[in-house]
């Protein structure tokens, strides 16, 4: 545990490789967290966020089995009524692929006015899974 006097920055080793950071000054962790497990291909779907003055939309997740081929997704709108629209439209979207070895951290530039996060697992029923969204940095 470290807290740093002047920006409160928390920060909490978790495993050997995944850590969880969050951070009152520089960043938000959002309240979009899981870890109810995917079934074989299901798809995890975020709640759609704004996006404000950050420059960095962070996602951390570990999961007991692979996600499908770039199946770790942040999607990004320009709309200007992304947060309250009903479905709103993602213009830009950053994926990867999580292999199943230890905690990733994925990171996309910041350049919509919201934002959602999504999962694909991959064939197979997970036993965990756990995925936390963040905002870090200022633009």
């Amino acid at each position: 545990m470290f807290k740093e006097l002047g920006t409160y920055v928390w920060l909490t080793v978790c495993a050997l490789v995944f850590l969880s950071v969050s951070a009152m000054s520089f960043g938000a962790t959002l309240p979009e967290n899981t870890t109810a497990a995917l079934a074989g291909a299901a798809t995890f779907t975020s709640d759609t966020y704004e996006i404000g003055n950050f420059s960095t939309v962070v996602v951390m997740t570990e999961s007991s089995h692979d996600s499908a081929a770039g199946g770790v997704m942040i999607d990004q709108s320009f709309d200007t009524d992304c947060v309250t629209a009903t479905s709103p439209t993602f213009q830009y979207t950053s994926s990867f692929t999580y292999t199943a070895t230890a905690g990733k951290v994925y990171a996309a530039a910041a350049v919509g006015k919201c934002f959602r996060v999504r999962y694909t697992n991959g064939g197979t029923l997970q036993t965990t899974f756990d995925l936390t969204t963040n905002l870090w940095g200022g633009r």
